[in-house]
C-alpha cells in the first residue's frame, strides 16, 4: 500500500492495520497453505451458487442497451422443467437461460463443505480469525465514535428506514416499523370508528380495540410497537421470540387486524399497508 493511498483512507476513519510476521517455522507455514487454500475452496463453492441479479445497461450505451433488450426479450417466452429435482429454465429453443450446478455437482459440492466445516486446524484458525476482527472493530469504535455518530445525524437515512431482506418470505416482515406505526396511528386517529372484528353479534370498533389492548394512539413510539430485535442472540434459537415480533404492542388481537388477510375486514389493512409499500419501491 502506497503513502498516498494509506492517506486516502486516514481522510475517513483512523485505521488499524496488521501486518503479517515473517513465517520462520516451515511446518506452521505449510499448515498455514493448506488451512488457507482450503477456505479459498470454500469461498469459490459460496460464488458458484451465489444468484446475482443482471443490471440493467446504461442508457447512454446504444450497443449496451441493444444487448440488454435482446436478452430481455429472450425472457418473454420462457419454459420451466425439472431435471432431477432442479428447475430448467429455457427460451422457445430450448437453449439454457441459466446455468446451474446439476444435483450429482451439488451433493458433491456439499460433502467437500461439510470437509472443510468439520476440519479441526480450519475450525481452530477460523475461531482465531474472528477474535482478531471483533477486537479489531472494537478498536475502530473506540477510535471513530464521533466521527460514526457525525455520519448518522448528516446522513438522509436512518435505521427504521432500512427495509428487511430475508429468505424466509413473509409480507408482514417487510415494513419497517416507523412504516408500520404511521400506518397504525393514521387508522387510529381518522379511521377509530372501522368495525374491525364481530364480538357475537355485536360490532367491535378499532378505536374500542385500542382501548381494551391499552394502546394509547398519542403515546405510540416505535419502541411501544415491539416488532424489532436489539440484538440477533434475543432470537437465535427462539422462535417464539422471532413469531412475537409480528405482533403489534405484542398483542394478537392487533396482529390479526393490520398483518392478517383472514379477519372481519378480510385483510383491509394488510392491503393497504402492502400497496403503500410496494407503489415507491415498484
Amino acid at each position: 500500500m502506497s503513502a498516498a493511498d494509506t492517506e486516502d483512507l486516514a481522510t475517513d476513519f483512523h485505521k488499524v492495520f496488521v501486518l503479517p510476521k515473517a513465517e520462520t517455522d516451515k511446518t506452521k507455514h505449510k499448515k498455514h497453505v493448506v488451512i488457507g487454500t482450503m477456505l479459498i475452496d470454500s469461498l469459490k463453492l459460496r460464488q458458484k451458487y451465489l444468484f446475482i441479479p443482471r443490471s440493467k445497461a446504461n442508457k447512454a450505451d446504444a450497443a449496451e442497451q441493444k444487448r440488454w433488450d435482446q436478452e430481455r426479450r429472450r425472457w418473454d417466452h420462457v419454459n420451466i422443467n425439472m431435471l432431477e429435482g432442479v428447475y430448467i429454465v429455457t427460451d422457445e429453443k430450448k437453449e439454457t437461460l441459466s446455468k446451474y450446478p446439476s444435483l450429482t455437482d451439488y451433493y458433491k459440492d456439499l460433502n467437500s463443505l461439510w470437509l472443510i466445516v468439520n476440519d479441526a486446524a480450519v475450525k481452530q484458525f477460523s475461531h482465531k480469525r474472528l477474535q482478531v476482527l471483533e477486537q479489531l472493530f472494537s478498536l475502530h469504535k473506540i477510535l471513530n465514535t464521533d466521527d460514526e455518530a457525525l455520519g448518522i445525524r448528516e446522513s438522509l437515512r436512518d435505521f427504521y428506514s432500512i427495509y428487511k431482506v430475508d429468505n424466509h418470505i413473509h409480507m408482514a416482515a417487510a415494513f419497517t416499523a416507523k412504516h408500520l406505526l404511521a400506518f397504525v396511528k393514521e387508522k387510529c386517529l381518522n379511521h377509530g370508528d372501522d368495525v374491525v372484528e364481530m364480538v357475537g353479534d355485536q360490532p367491535v370498533t378499532l378505536s374500542q380495540v385500542m382501548k381494551e389492548v391499552g394502546v394509547d394512539s398519542r403515546a405510540m413510539t416505535v419502541d411501544s410497537l415491539q416488532v424489532q430485535s436489539r440484538t440477533a442472540v434475543e432470537l437465535f434459537h427462539r422462535f417464539d421470540v422471532f413469531n412475537s415480533k409480528f405482533r403489534p404492542f405484542g398483542n394478537e388481537r392487533l396482529r390479526t387486524i393490520f398483518l392478517k388477510t383472514e379477519n372481519f375486514q378480510q385483510g383491509k389493512y394488510f392491503a393497504e399497508l402492502s400497496k403503500q409499500f410496494h407503489i415507491p419501491n415498484h
